[in-house]
């Protein structure tokens, strides 16, 4: 059941993101009609997504490609649509920089050893066994210290924790429900424009 709900409403929350951030940046999000726009976006983002256009939905399209967005991806669409519909980021910088460095830095040395080109194979630990124990193991601790410290980006590590156990994703490696390719380029082009001299105020 989660495994093939899940994709199309992590696809959903991908384009509620990218209407969202064109709807702001044209200035139709405005102080005080968060709510109001919220809903408008949100509704033209179902339409979009899910309304056939010649016996194919733009979500089947793109999921026939991409088969399911991790929640480092979701994570992110979902922290720029906090700081869209309500002006603030629920983010510190020096958390932005944990997460798009660690992550992304993790994700890399992840498809770089799938490849083959290192001498571990990172993404296998995700599998069941031995090693996916000691890895959701990990997992969970590192969720802790960040719940401790009062950081958003727990959520991050239990979202994948959660999907995992609910099967969301068909390949049942861990991994796939923690980071993607796409959350890979999410940090590469964010990180880029979050460094000193390159960040443009007020940007989303």
């Amino acid at each position: 059941m989660a495994s093939s709900f899940y994709p199309h409403i992590g696809f959903l929350v991908i384009v509620f993101w990218a209407l969202s951030a064109m709807a702001h940046r044209g200035g139709l999000v405005r102080e005080g009609r968060y709510g109001l726009s919220a809903s408008a976006v949100l509704s033209v983002s179902i339409i979009v997504s899910f309304v056939p256009l010649w016996g194919l939905t733009l979500s089947g399209f793109v999921l026939s490609f991409i088969p399911v967005f991790s929640s480092g991806s979701l994570f992110i669409a979902i922290m720029f649509l906090i700081k869209i519909y309500s002006g603030k980021d629920p983010l510190e910088e020096r958390e932005w920089l944990l997460l798009l460095g660690a992550g992304g830095l993790y994700t890399l040395v992840l498809m770089v050893s799938a490849l083959g080109l290192l001498p571990f194979d990172l993404y296998s630990l995700g599998y069941g066994g031995y090693g996916q124990r000691w890895f959701i193991a990990l997992l969970a601790l590192c969720a802790g210290g960040l719940a401790i410290w009062g950081s958003p980006l727990a959520w991050w590590l239990i979202a994948a924790c959660a999907l995992w156990l609910a099967g969301a994703v068909p390949s049942g490696n861990i991994n796939d429900t923690l980071t993607d390719v796409f959350f890979l380029v999410l940090c590469l082009v964010i990180l880029a424009r979050k460094l000193p001299g390159l960040r443009k105020p007020g940007s989303v």
